[in-house]
């Protein structure tokens, strides 16, 4: 199966994630073995939110119980979303559809898990006018800075 051409940025994309966050994730751990691109693409994708989902656990969430609510909420339509599209993807390995529609909704949680992380730290520094953007961001009304 030739992978998809919107592929190839996505991984990328991923790799660049991280990249930093590696210095959270502590020790790099063993590269997944994957029978294709789309499988490893997958695999780092899933690599990338467990960094992003640890940093969360492990940041001081004093304060952001609202935020926190809210994100879990999210959280859990876009795992509902992602077992659907795997279903689907399994179900018609050559669908392209299928596969970015799995792709996206990883994308999504990533940007989510993301974007929390650093609306905690421009609230935490009173940075109010990078904060809204984040939130804009989150709720789909607008896109952050990447920094």
């Amino acid at each position: 199966m030739r992978p998809a051409r919107w592929l190839w940025p996505a991984l990328l994309g991923i790799a660049a994630v991280l990249l930093i966050l590696r210095p959270w994730a502590g020790e790099a751990p063993a590269p997944p073995e994957a029978a294709d691109p789309l499988t490893e693409a997958e695999a780092l994708y899933e690599e990338a939110i467990g960094d992003l989902e640890s940093a969360l656990r492990s940041a001081d969430s004093e304060g952001f119980g609202d935020l926190h609510a809210a994100m879990e909420q999210e959280r859990q339509a876009l795992d509902a979303a992602i077992a659907d599209s795997r279903r689907r993807a399994a179900a018609a390995p050559d669908d392209e559809e299928a596969q970015e529609t799995l792709f996206e909704s990883l994308r999504r949680k990533l940007d989510l898990f993301h974007n929390t992380l650093m609306l905690m730290r421009d609230m935490e520094r009173g940075d109010s006018e990078t904060a809204q953007d984040r939130i804009d961001a989150i709720s789909g009304r607008g896109r952050p800075d990447t920094d």
